[in-house]
C-alpha cells in the first residue's frame, strides 16, 4: 500500500479560484492568515513534505495537478446538477 501525492503545489486560494470558475462563481469564503488559525486552534498547522520519488521509481506517472484538480471539479459539477433534477 502506498500513499500517494502529486508533485505540484496547489494553495488554497488556487483551488477556490478553480471551484469558482468551474462549479459556482457565487461562492464566497475568507481566508485567514496563519497568524490568525494559530490564534484560533490549538494545534499548529502542518507543512509536510512529500516526495513522489517512490512513486516515479516503480514506473507510476500522475496527471498534472491542476489538470487533474480541474478534471474532479467538473465531474462534481455533473454530479451536482444530475443530482439536483427531479
Amino acid at each position: 500500500m502506498w500513499k500517494k501525492t502529486r508533485r505540484e503545489f496547489s494553495s488554497h486560494e488556487e483551488i477556490i479560484s478553480l471551484y469558482r470558475k468551474i462549479v459556482n462563481p457565487a461562492f464566497s469564503c475568507e481566508f485567514i492568515s496563519l497568524e490568525r488559525l494559530e490564534k484560533m486552534t490549538l494545534a499548529k498547522r502542518s507543512n509536510c513534505i512529500l516526495s513522489t520519488e517512490k512513486l516515479e521509481n516503480a514506473g507510476i506517472k500522475l496527471r498534472n495537478t491542476q489538470e487533474a484538480l480541474a478534471d474532479c471539479l467538473q465531474r462534481y459539477k455533473q454530479f451536482e446538477s444530475q443530482s439536483r433534477k427531479p
